[in-house]
């Protein structure tokens, strides 16, 4: 990705299996979210994309499980035209 937007939240360990991946190609964007075995949140990773950090550190800190997450994504997402983009 040619972008210069990176922001990580919590742990985004090497080589996990656990991770849900949503990607925009028109917009050259990505956002990651990795999750321990039980589904438990643990590290955000958004490329192309700004993300509201009090609504990711609310995913980590509270111990969101990823279903639970995946519905809020688009409010995650501040470009309002991606949250609009957005689908499940």
């Amino acid at each position: 990705f040619p972008v210069t937007i990176r922001q990580s939240y919590g742990k985004m360990p090497r080589g996990i299996e656990q991770s849900y991946m949503w990607r925009d190609e028109e917009a050259e964007c990505l956002l990651r979210i990795c999750y321990d075995p039980d589904g438990i949140v643990v590290g955000v990773q958004a490329i192309g994309v700004r993300l509201r950090h009090e609504i990711c550190r609310e995913w980590i800190e509270h111990r969101w499980h990823i279903d639970e997450a995946r519905k809020f994504i688009a409010t995650a997402i501040f470009d309002p035209q991606l949250s609009l983009k957005h689908e499940l």
